[in-house]
């Protein structure tokens, strides 16, 4: 697929999405919703591929949606069912993303705010310059988050603060960010690109099947009782026990060496 409004690289183990309208501080069009949609299908269907960085071009990493008719028409429709629909187009990108059986790393490198916030809130980790900020600012125009923020910033900063953060509209810095429990780490802006790429690394040489597993297991563990978890954490361990990783990593035990994963 030819590629406009987003760009996709690849390299050894590791996809990077960048967002790519500087111009409009990366502001989310349908557009660009449709081509990162079409951008992590590519990469969950890349055996190669063992995790996902999304990070944005020029100073923002995403503005929120864009404002403009023309590249955003759910701003003029009216019937609140087309409305509706319209949302769930939305959402397909955020629960593809938390599907996704590979890490994915925000590298925010500057505003992720509204549909942006969201966006860098639906990855697993995150990593932030010291120049970032993150605020769910849909109060400030009499909406409520579209894309998510209220599912998933309670679980990563709890109810107060995500009901504060929301309600009040309020941006923050990376530092608050941090403290709040938002964001994974902060860095000097110089260094973002070499910190995130050395978080992937990290996670690309890990035993694929199980960072998949545990990723879902993480994810699935907030909407299910303890037995339940318990019982899907009993068949990932016995899916684990198959793969060659896993006696990989018993032979390296045993010889006293660093075991050589691959992914299978």
């Amino acid at each position: 697929m030819k590629y406009e409004t987003v760009i996709l690289r690849k390299e050894t183990g590791i996809a990077t999405i960048l967002l790519n309208r500087p111009e409009k501080r990366n502001a989310l069009s349908s557009k660009m919703f449709q081509e990162l949609i079409a951008a992590i299908t590519d990469v969950a269907n890349d055996s190669s591929i063992r995790v996902v960085v999304i990070a944005g071009m020029g100073k923002a990493f995403c503005a929120g949606g864009d404002l403009d008719l023309e590249q955003n028409p759910f701003l003029s429709l009216g019937d609140p069912n087309k409305i509706r629909a319209r949302c769930r187009e939305l959402h397909q990108l955020i629960l593809m993303m938390r599907n996704l059986e590979k890490p994915i790393i925000a590298s925010v490198n500057g505003a992720a705010v509204g549909a942006g916030c969201d966006l860098a809130l639906a990855c697993d980790i995150r990593v932030a310059a010291d120049t970032a900020s993150f605020g769910e600012v849909y109060a400030r125009v009499g909406a409520v988050p579209d894309t998510g923020g209220t599912y998933l910033l309670p679980r990563l900063v709890g109810l107060g603060k995500a009901c504060e953060l929301i309600l009040t509209g309020d941006v923050i810095d990376a530092t608050e960010a941090y403290r709040i429990g938002l964001v994974n780490k902060v860095v000097p802006l110089n260094e973002l690109e070499g910190a995130t790429r050395e978080l992937a690394r990290k996670l690309a040489n890990g035993a694929a099947v199980a960072t998949g597993l545990a990723k879902t297991l993480i994810h699935n563990s907030w909407n299910l009782d303890l037995a339940t978890a318990l019982e899907q954490v009993a068949s990932a361990i016995a899916l684990c026990f198959q793969t060659k990783d896993l006696k990989e990593a018993i032979s390296a035990f045993e010889e006293k060496r660093v075991p050589v994963f691959k992914g299978e």
